[in-house]
């Protein structure tokens, strides 16, 4: 036992006798060299007159006092205990009075079965059903047990049933009620768990008991009315445990050796519980609440600044390595790395680690962009949308960005925030067109069907954007400062990013420039003729690029144009996309058997069934519905027989079901992991009108056991397959169209 902790009660209160001089050489005389111990009170005395005390007399703290005026209830409710020795379940009639829930047997409430203090509970949490409780809505009570005898565990776990969720949400209300007063009543409307812990405020402050309530995303805690505040675990950069410290341990009392940290926006909470289980519990839901990052711009985990943390890293990223990359935003990176990518984002924002040996500019712009893309409400609303298109017609450019700004301020406050570093970032990013070739034209055309999708059908050449929501983005990316009036800390960042970018570019012009000389040089053959023309692949040549650069040998614009592969001898035909690298398309085939591999082209031919899809395309989202159902033959590499099954597209997945009602899946694929092509091998006879056979991006070789290439859906109507092909293209990309030629200038 240390000196410190050896003194009476008395001796530590007590200071004042050793401040004479009677007082001090008595101390002296009695720590003199002797063949006896010193005792260890007369040391903890000799520390105190001289202020040497190096170990403070810490006091543990006790648990948070419980409410003393909290509201009567009574009613029925399933008991359900489990004290790992014992499972029983019974209704009771339950009562609650004089800080104690009762639980009687009879409803006269003259049989009492068990008793619960409230002063022993440390927890109270909504939980799912348990086995026995005969699927009635259930809330967990955490009751310390030190009193009760059973020595394998000091915490009591019981599980209470309601018939209904009112029901069970009533009795949390009441009994949270009778344990504190700390939070207002309506908090108590829906919440995930109420208890008790020890907390302390960053790192030097002072461990404190206090109440805790979790309630949706956001963590409440109250230690007195000065230190009490809410916690948005949206923005929780990082939760983990720490071992306790010998001051944690004896100033916060637990059977636990660690402690919960979060670590948020503005401070570090650290946070001790009485018991294992709590400390589990609370770890377990915390954790579940800060990372379940929902669709939502709303649900998603965010910065200080109210912005989605995806979003934060995403530009960061592209202002790092990305302002001076020619075509960016336009490019596509890797399908397989953004599928990946964009899980681990949804998965917990804040731990994804963007570096550039692992990930290209491009690879993350299409993360940015699909992000974007799948919220289920755009970033610009449709009430907001409605107002930037009618300030088009405001002839004078003063009022019509002050309209703009009005409109933009009506979002909420996240969109808003999310829309303001958006367009700030695309204004930077056109400030540099000259090198990265993305006018402020390029990145509207881009950005607009994304952000801002069109509420009619376009017309003319049907581009699947419509001409007024590219004029309106394209406006704010040029006068960003005037509908943002962003302030002086914004305006130093972006000078500060200008000089930055500048010298990088100074850099790159005294470093030699790559050689070509290793470029595959490919033929490309004309439709229907037997032109075909050499083109050099470069690693970062798309689709697109190769019908800018053979539009002058065809005499056909290039957004008239488009890429189809070939394979299996002609028997199957793909459009790639305009993004897509072309060099990926030929190098892929390496990877196939001889025979489906050593016939096959890349064909240029003009892409008037791209503007039919867009159509079609158009024509589904005015109908609020892009998804397409059906029955259809299918069978996969290792069936020789086509088997009816009904199949849809939706929500980027493709799903075969044996049902027509839905209930049993066969089989289901994400649709960017696989690539498909129009027909079917010759081999294979589906007895149909048309067939669309489709393979997984990393195709293996045939074998014995899957001797067909790839998985074939066969259909009886001619006109069915442009609408299946249609929900697939649209499904991998946001747009398929070339840019117009007048946007590219």
């Amino acid at each position: 036992m240390s000196a410190a902790t050896s003194i009476s009660q008395n001796e530590v209160l007590d200071v004042t006798p050793y401040t004479n001089q009677d007082s001090e050489v008595q101390i002296i005389e009695e720590i003199r060299p002797s063949t006896s111990k010193p005792k260890s009170s007369t040391i903890s005395k000799f520390k105190k007159l001289f202020g040497v005390l190096s170990e403070p007399d810490l006091k543990p703290l006790q648990q948070p006092a419980i409410n003393n005026y909290g509201p009567h209830f009574s009613g029925i409710m399933t008991w359900i205990a489990d004290d790992n020795l014992v499972s029983m379940t019974k209704s009771l009639y339950c009562a609650l009075a004089e800080q104690k829930l009762f639980c009687y047997v009879d409803s006269a409430m003259q049989v009492l079965k068990e008793v619960y203090k409230l002063n022993s509970v440390t927890s109270l949490q909504m939980v799912l059903p348990v086995e026995c409780s005969n699927s009635l809505y259930c809330f967990e009570l955490g009751i310390s047990n030190t009193e009760s005898g059973i020595k394998h565990s000091s915490r009591l776990k019981i599980t209470f049933g309601c018939p209904t969720a009112a029901e069970r949400l009533t009795w949390a209300q009441k009994i949270a009620a009778n344990l504190t007063s700390a939070f207002p009543s309506i908090n108590y409307s829906e919440f995930t768990r109420l208890g008790w812990c020890y907390l302390k405020v960053g790192v030097s402050g002072e461990w404190l008991a206090a109440w805790l309530l979790l309630a949706g995303r956001e963590l409440m805690y109250y230690c007195t009315e000065d230190i009490a505040d809410n916690v948005d675990l949206r923005k929780t950069r990082c939760l983990g445990t720490q071992t306790a410290d010998e001051e944690s341990k004896k100033a916060c009392p637990s059977d636990c050796c660690s402690n919960l940290l979060l670590d948020c926006s503005v401070t570090t909470l650290y946070l001790r519980f009485p018991h294992t289980e709590e400390f589990q519990n609370w770890n377990s839901v915390i954790s579940l609440a800060a990372h379940s990052n929902g669709l939502g711009l709303d649900e998603q985990q965010l910065t200080n600044e109210e912005v989605p943390t995806i979003v934060d890293k995403c530009i960061n990223f592209i202002y790092a390595y990305g302002v001076l990359s020619e075509g960016i935003y336009r490019r596509a990176g890797s399908s397989v790395v953004l599928a990946e990518l964009l899980t681990r984002f949804r998965a917990d924002a804040w731990s994804v680690q963007l570096t550039p040996q692992i990930y290209t500019e491009h690879d993350v712009s299409g993360v940015f962009k699909r992000f974007f893309r799948d919220l289920p409400t755009p970033l610009i609303s449709r009430e907001c949308h409605d107002r930037l298109i009618n300030a088009l017609a405001i002839d004078d450019e003063r009022r019509r960005l002050e309209e703009y700004q009005r409109a933009l301020d009506k979002l909420s406050p996240v969109s808003c925030n999310t829309a303001r570093k958006l367009f700030a970032h695309l204004n930077f990013i056109q400030k540099w067109s000259e090198v990265n070739k993305m006018s402020a034209e390029n990145l509207a055309a881009v950005w607009a069907p994304t952000i801002m999708p069109p509420c009619v059908k376009s017309t003319g050449l049907q581009i699947s954007w419509s001409e007024k929501e590219v004029t309106v983005v394209r406006d704010i990316i040029l006068n960003y400062q005037a509908v943002w009036c962003p302030d002086d800390d914004e305006i130093k960042r972006d000078l500060a990013c200008h000089r930055v970018i500048t010298r990088m570019q100074e850099s790159a012009r005294s470093l030699p420039q790559p050689s070509s000389a290793g470029d595959l040089r490919f033929w490309v053959f004309m439709d229907d003729t037997s032109n075909h023309f050499q083109v050099s692949l470069t690693p970062d040549k798309t689709s697109s690029d190769v019908c800018m650069e053979l539009s002058v040998k065809t005499n056909i614009p290039h957004y008239k144009l488009m890429l189809e592969e070939q394979i299996c001898n002609g028997s199957m035909k793909r459009i790639v996309h305009k993004d897509e690298i072309v060099l990926d398309v030929v190098t892929r085939w390496g990877y196939w058997d001889d025979e489906d591999r050593k016939d096959n082209n890349l064909v240029i031919k003009e892409n008037k069934i791209l503007y039919q899809m867009d159509g079609l395309q158009m024509d589904a989202m005015s109908k609020n519905g892009t998804q397409v159902c059906g029955q259809l033959r299918y069978a996969n590499d290792a069936m020789k027989k086509f088997k009816s099954y009904v199949f849809e597209v939706n929500s980027s997945k493709l799903s075969g079901y044996a049902d027509s009602q839905g209930s049993s899946k066969v089989e289901e694929w994400n649709i960017d992991d696989i690539i498909w092509y129009f027909g079917h091998e010759i081999k294979r006879d589906p007895q149909s009108r048309w067939a669309i056979t489709f393979i997984p991006k990393n195709k293996k070789r045939r074998s014995k056991e899957h001797p067909y290439f790839g998985s074939t859906l066969a259909g009886g109507v001619t006109e069915s397959q442009l609408q299946w092909a249609t929900a697939l293209m649209f499904a991998q990309h946001d747009t398929i169209l070339p840019m117009p030629h007048d946007f590219l200038q």
